[in-house]
């Protein structure tokens, strides 16, 4: 389960790296309007917001966490994440981690 949390967190903190890039992206030269970059942006720093919550909620035990870990590691797979995705997912469907979460709710 140890390596959930790790994988969790590298991809919710590679999700901030990446929207800090695109917020900079206009000022880089890289595009006229700004618009499509700033809500990039927004979308980037939600998404590794919600991982970062749901990871903090796992580690207490959350059954929801655990459920909403498995569906955002099945994302991480189709996506470049999928070196974080298989050992994040694995660690997420072993029997320890399944007590673990399904005896607090």
């Amino acid at each position: 389960m140890n390596k959930s949390f790790v994988c969790l967190n590298i991809t919710a903190y590679a999700y901030f790296v990446i929207a800090t890039v695109i917020l900079l992206a206009p000022f880089m030269g890289i595009g006229n309007n700004k618009l499509p970059f700033l809500s990039l942006n927004i979308v980037g720093f939600v998404i590794g917001f919600f991982i970062l919550k749901t990871n903090k909620n796992l580690q207490k035990g959350k059954y929801w966490a655990w459920i909403t870990s498995i569906i955002i590691s099945g994302f991480m797979i189709m996506s470049i994440f999928i070196f974080l995705g298989i050992p994040c997912l694995l660690g997420l469907i072993n029997k320890s981690s399944r007590l673990f979460c399904s005896n607090q709710y």
